[in-house]
């Protein structure tokens, strides 16, 4: 099969492991007033580099992204581009007296909620959306050049119109995101307009974030400033420890049990002040209950275990930092 290929094609399609692991940093949140039409929760507007926040995003939301709107143009250098809405397209000849009315041409593609020259109509995401999503009005909608906020738009009325619990999250890099497109769902969510040009809110709530730290420092160590907890949530990720068996720092065992099931126990021995050595006065404090895992994945900082115990006793041994994987 032929493949397309060119000078620097590594480095491109190698180029999201570059991009630096960020935690995401909540801002605020924004609910429905009371008394307003019930509609999702959970929803995310995300300020920061498109990239970044998608990295950011990975450990919660891998696999769960039911439908990704993308709108062109990229790397055009064209920050301008608007669509051109002067066109006629007749799905029947127009001699017959009328036109489909199911077609994707009987309503513009440009929308006139804000100033933003790009805006897309919220009746054609509408119909987007709600075409990708018949099957499962639970679906989660991303939209990682957000603009003027239709995609959330569109998601809370199509709610409306269904009783479905679409959620959406959102990502705009530019200085915008709040003043225009968080600013745009506020308004639909609560409602805008006087007298009788007044229009409903749609209900809703989102929570708005915007880039963090990175987890690792430049030297590669990790970054104690974010918190245990979000390198605990990292490091059960990266390890693939199924959401089932993941357990909080406060559980009813020992607080370095990151996740635990009949066949694996994985713990993160990580204190930021000291050295931590898997040791036998460690694997003494161990205790599961009634589960009998016969392997134990340890991140310490140092083992004083030999090989042939560890394989005797099933235990792996993953050095902090060095072997905790980077995506």
């Amino acid at each position: 099969m032929p493949t397309l290929t060119w000078v620097g094609k590594d480095k491109v399609v190698n180029h999201h492991q570059d991009v630096p692991f960020k935690v995401l940093r909540p801002e605020s949140h924004f609910d429905a007033p009371e008394g307003s039409p019930v509609n999702s929760t959970g929803n995310r507007i995300i300020h920061g580099d498109n990239l970044e926040a998608l990295k950011s995003l990975l450990p919660e939301f891998e696999g769960k992204v039911n439908c990704i709107y993308i709108d062109p143009p990229y790397n055009t250098g064209n920050e301008g581009w608007a669509y051109n809405d002067a066109v006629v397209q007749y799905y029947v000849p127009p001699q017959d007296g009328k036109l489909a009315s199911d077609n994707w041409m009987d309503i513009t593609l440009s929308g006139s909620f804000t100033s933003f020259i790009t805006e897309k109509n919220v009746e054609i995401l509408d119909r987007i959306i709600n075409w990708l999503t018949l099957e499962n009005s639970n679906a989660i909608i991303l939209d990682s050049f957000a603009g003027s906020g239709t995609t959330a738009h569109a998601v809370l009325k199509l709610n409306t119109q269904d009783g479905g619990n679409r959620r959406f999250i959102l990502i705009e890099m530019e200085d915008y995101a709040d003043t225009i497109t968080a600013e745009r769902v506020r308004r639909v969510i609560s409602g805008y307009g006087e007298g009788t040009k007044k229009v409903a809110g749609l209900g809703g709530s989102f929570d708005y974030y915007t880039i963090g730290e990175a987890i690792f420092n430049p030297d590669d160590t990790l970054n104690e400033a974010v918190g245990i907890e979000v390198i605990r949530h990292y490091v059960a990720y990266s390890e693939g420890i199924p959401n089932a068996d993941q357990t909080p720092q406060d559980n009813t065992y020992t607080p370095y049990l990151m996740g635990l099931n009949s066949d694996t126990a994985w713990l993160f021995y990580y204190e930021p002040n000291e050295v931590t050595c898997l040791d036998l006065d460690f694997l003494n404090t161990l205790k599961f209950g009634a589960a009998k895992p016969g392997t134990a994945i340890i991140y310490a900082d140092k083992c004083l275990l030999t090989k042939e115990f560890m394989t005797q006793y099933g235990i792996i041994f993953k050095k902090i930092p060095r072997d905790i994987t980077r995506f």
